[in-house]
């Protein structure tokens, strides 16, 4: 197995050295990642090429960095030490990502091959909007995909898409991990055998898929393919599965221009043993789910109550300089994870799903993140608890404080979000330019200034009474309190089988739109939202019918509004 051997000296006057254990090279300094210098960072992207295709896990530590001192303060003279959203390559081989550009900014590129997605034999009778779906027999990701990450690159020639996703396969001999962890007990089932992978585009509608491990040259170019597998370091949080939640390039303003780097933060869970908890089961995966008063789903594999492994999940971060080789960053806990759970009794005690990173100003760092809260603190009626989004802050995105619960959705018995709120994408109003909220219009919330004032909106994943999700929207002023639902914008293309009178969102209309027999006819949540500029939204979503199939599909919204359409001339690809 290769070793990342990284020189500590070179990264920071403060002295530390680098501590090889079992595998994983840790580098210990005084001095947060986002101060290393142009010079300096390229030595930690050599250390993360050379970890690429092993389970070794980088640990970078910031003592100098206070993680109770955020306080949400304007930038000034943090702006050049703190992590930032970079606009730079990541490697001489990638386009730089495009910053909500014009529609003429970047210009169109022909589409690669498509890939063509294995679909079961009784698949649904119509497949509008639908991108990406299981792959074919023999795929590490041919047993089903789920939740999806999009990010659009764009220079002067061309435009390319990657999408970070996470798929599975019942089948040991296409698993190179096989599957294995030796802490694990063969006796008690496994909830999820979730890896995460790499798709590619040139218009972000027809992608290519790998079917095995993504291989790249010395340069990091390659193809698509799998790209994060469980740990086998028995000890970690992520030895059963894991998967991608979010794929940000974050830089200092030191480093720009030449040394942008990716940070995934994905889901993991180990071999703790849990009784699932009944608002989790209509939630999984189709092939796992269980049957749910109304719903079309048959009976699946497990039950409520039964104990399983993989249930508990903590969040985790890698980094890469090309999206393919992923490098593990270890975090404070002693799993590994950025984060530990909440302790008994706590809102979030049973798992942390989901987290996605916003970057409010310089030095002020959100998480959001979702979990099932059971405590009874939160006036909930239903004795199974509720999900509720939670929210942490950061300086350097590292260590992590959290605040508590900030959002759980609408109330009501027949809302689309009865049960709370799950997955979800948080950004400034793209309804409002920067610009204008900096020059203080009349849209943007506060006073003129530098200070971009824009509202907070939510694109989130909302569980109704039955199990099924839709996609909500919500606004806040400041994105940590103030959450207000605006109701759903993107429901089931359920059609004829729709809800009946009287559920929805509590007005007593049916809200169901499309078709039936429709492969996103049950359920649509995951949201992941790409601005291409002039008031043109993509809306990636994951969405299924109920009955075993689940793929990633895509809608637009052309005025600016959060009112999407799905994709259409796509069924010919599939």
């Amino acid at each position: 197995m290769a070793q990342a051997i990284v020189n500590a000296t070179s990264f920071s006057a403060a002295p530390f050295a680098p501590v090889a254990r079992n595998g994983a090279v840790r580098l210990s300094s005084h001095a947060s990642f986002s101060q290393i210098p142009t010079r300096r960072l390229l030595l930690l992207r050599t250390a993360i090429r050379c970890s690429r295709r092993t389970n070794q896990r980088i640990s970078v530590s910031s003592a100098s960095s206070n993680p109770a001192d955020v306080t949400g303060r304007s930038g000034g003279d943090q702006a050049s030490s703190e992590p930032t959203p970079a606009s730079s390559p990541t490697d001489e081989n990638e386009p730089s990502p495009a910053v909500s550009p014009s529609s003429s900014s970047a210009p169109s590129a022909p589409p690669s091959a498509p890939s063509v997605p294995s679909i079961p034999p009784s698949k649904p009778s119509s497949l509008l909007g639908l991108v990406l779906s299981a792959g074919p027999p023999g795929s590490w990701d041919s047993s089903g995909v789920g939740k999806a990450v999009v990010r659009r690159f764009a220079s002067d020639n061309e435009e390319r898409w990657f999408m970070w996703y996470e798929g599975w396969t019942d089948d040991t001999s296409a698993d190179p991990t096989d599957g294995s962890d030796p802490s694990g007990d063969p006796t008690v089932p496994l909830l999820s055998r979730a890896r995460t992978g790499v798709a590619v585009s040139a218009n972000g509608l027809h992608w290519s898929r790998g079917s095995g491990v993504a291989e790249t040259d010395a340069k990091g170019r390659g193809g698509p393919g799998m790209v994060l597998q469980p740990s086998t370091n028995w000890w970690n949080f992520d030895t059963r599965h894991v998967s991608v939640s979010d794929v940000m390039m974050m830089s200092s303003q030191k480093v720009r221009a030449s040394g942008g780097v990716l940070w995934m933060f994905y889901v993991g869970g180990n071999a703790e043993e849990l009784p699932i908890p009944a608002r989790v089961l209509p939630l999984l995966p189709p092939h796992l789910a269980p049957s749910t008063p109304g719903s079309p789903s048959p009976a699946r594999d497990f039950t409520e109550g039964e104990v399983v492994e993989g249930l508990r999940t903590r969040i985790g971060l890698a980094m890469s300089h090309d999206g393919r080789n992923w490098a593990r960053i270890e975090g404070d806990h002693h799993s590994g994870a950025v984060m530990d759970v909440g302790a008994a009794g706590e809102w979030d005690e049973l798992f942390h799903g989901g987290p996605q990173i916003v970057f409010h100003e310089a030095g002020d760092i959100r998480l959001f993140y979702h979990s099932l809260d059971r405590s009874g603190k939160g006036g909930d009626k239903e004795t199974g608890g509720k999900f509720r989004v939670g929210f942490a802050r950061s300086r350097d995105g590292l260590k992590w404080v959290k605040f508590g619960p900030v959002f759980s959705g609408s109330n009501g018995k027949y809302a689309f979000d009865a049960l709370g709120v799950t997955s979800r994408y948080v950004l400034r109003d793209p309804r409002v330019s920067a610009q204008q909220a900096r020059a203080g219009g009349a849209s943007a919330v506060g006073g003129a200034g530098k200070e971009d004032t824009r509202k907070y909106v939510m694109l989130y994943e909302g569980v109704a009474a039955d199990g099924s999700t839709s996609i909500g929207l919500a606004e806040s002023n400041d994105g940590m309190s103030g959450w207000t639902c605006l109701g759903p914008v993107f429901e089931p293309a359920r059609g004829a089988q729709g809800k009946a009178e009287g559920e929805g969102d509590g007005s007593g209309e049916e809200k169901g739109a499309g078709e039936a027999g429709a492969w996103d006819s049950w359920s649509v949540g995951s949201p992941c939202l790409v601005d291409l500029g002039g008031g043109h939204l993509r809306l990636y979503y994951v969405g299924s019918d109920g009955r075993g199939f689940q793929g990633v599909g895509a809608a637009e919204s052309l005025d600016g509004s959060f009112q999407f359409e799905r994709c259409a001339n796509l069924e010919s690809l599939l």
